[in-house]
């Protein structure tokens, strides 16, 4: 409702300011395209709410152990969805550079944009904490598509995990995190992926790496 209102006000706000302009009463400091970059910031907000009011209801379903919903489900281009996680998600300073991304061959997948962005987010979110503990490091996204089959990897050089830690990665509530995290986030992206029809695992080296393979099956 507060984007919803934004959007119907801020024009009138930038009409405000282009005649205070012309009549000499302040000095031009917003280029002209303002008033469209604003009201795309504000219909943006109102997407991105939906997108994670979205998100909410499939977690808490997952919470209580209730299959997600495929219903809705569709064909999505995962470099598409990769553009769109690294567009929106809330970088800060600095971060986004340490981020590449290669596409060997795009590929879709049948699911939910909304849902796979979610996962990058998380793993996102993972790999930049993990750069912070290391303090040094880098994330590289690739896709990739070929006749065996298709897949998404997420590699960061930070941190790593402890060999004894992997396999527990996935359980539900168990988090490496010491002050934040509740353990929900990778054990909820796996169900995620495996409603896709794929699968989500982990590889890492302490020290070295940390790489999370998203996987589908080769298309008929």
């Amino acid at each position: 409702m507060q984007a919803d209102a934004l959007a119907q006000l801020l024009p009138q706000l930038h009409k405000g300011y282009e005649l205070a302009v012309a009549n000499g009463l302040c000095e031009p400091s917003l280029d002209s395209g303002c008033s469209r970059k604003l009201t795309d910031l504000s219909r943006g907000i109102a997407h991105q709410v939906d997108r994670s009011n979205a998100v909410i209801d499939m977690m808490l379903a997952s919470a209580r152990m209730e299959q997600i919903d495929t219903s809705s489900f569709g064909a999505h281009s995962a470099s598409a969805c990769v553009a769109e996680a690294l567009d929106t998600y809330p970088f800060a300073t600095g971060e986004r550079d340490r981020v590449s991304v290669s596409v060997a061959g795009d590929f879709q997948f049948h699911g939910s944009n909304s849902l796979f962005i979610h996962v990058i987010f998380n793993l996102l979110k993972n790999s930049l904490y993990a750069l912070k503990a290391a303090g040094k490091g880098d994330i590289h996204i690739a896709i990739a598509s070929s006749s065996s089959g298709d897949a998404l990897t997420f590699t960061d050089t930070g941190t790593g995990i402890p060999a004894a830690t992997v396999p527990r990665i996935f359980d539900a509530f168990f988090t490496t995190k010491k002050s934040a995290g509740a353990g929900i986030g990778l054990a909820f992206c796996r169900r995620v992926i495996r409603s896709f029809g794929g699968q989500m695992r982990c590889d890492s080296v302490e020290g070295r790496y940390t790489t999370f393979a998203l996987e589908f099956p080769a298309r008929a």
